[in-house]
């Protein structure tokens, strides 16, 4: 004998006293992005218009937004655990004994983490002129409140 589920709401009703079933519903599609608010109002069995008015209830809005922020929050937890999961593989990965395999893992674990390599090696071949400077002179210079020479580094 197969179960039906029930869909589990998002949203906590108690927290939204004054809505009804139907509108917190109303809500969660809404936020969903799958349904036209036509087919919302013959989904939960209301008129079109009557969708519209709900969306100018201050009460069915905040539904809407704390319906956005709870999926915010699902998947964001979604993400952590897969990124967890993700991790503990890459670091078997780097611990296998086939080489290759390791040297990529290894590889790709230090591009993450300290970008990637380059074999393209900058020169500065600007010189800048250097000057011979007698520091003992220089310190003198600047007890007596003299300016001391500019000196570019």
């Amino acid at each position: 004998m197969a179960e039906t589920k029930e869909k589990q709401s998002i949203l906590n009703k108690d927290e939204f006293d004054g809505l009804s079933d139907i509108q917190i519903s109303a809500a969660e599609m809404l936020q969903s992005g799958k349904f036209t608010q036509g087919e919302i109002a013959k989904i939960v069995g209301v008129h079109p218009v009557t969708i519209t008015r709900w969306r100018k209830n201050d009460k069915f809005m905040a539904a809407v937004k704390k319906c956005q922020q709870e999926k915010i929050r699902q998947t964001l937890a979604m993400l952590n655990e897969g990124s967890k999961r993700a991790t503990e593989i890459l670091m078997e990965l780097a611990e296998c004994d086939d080489k290759r395999v390791k040297m990529e893992a290894v590889k790709y674990i230090l591009d993450r983490n300290l970008g990637k390599t380059t074999s393209k090696i900058i020169v500065d071949d600007t010189q800048k002129e250097t000057k011979d400077i007698d520091i003992a002179a220089e310190i003198e210079a600047m007890k007596n409140g003299d300016n001391p020479v500019d000196i570019d580094f």
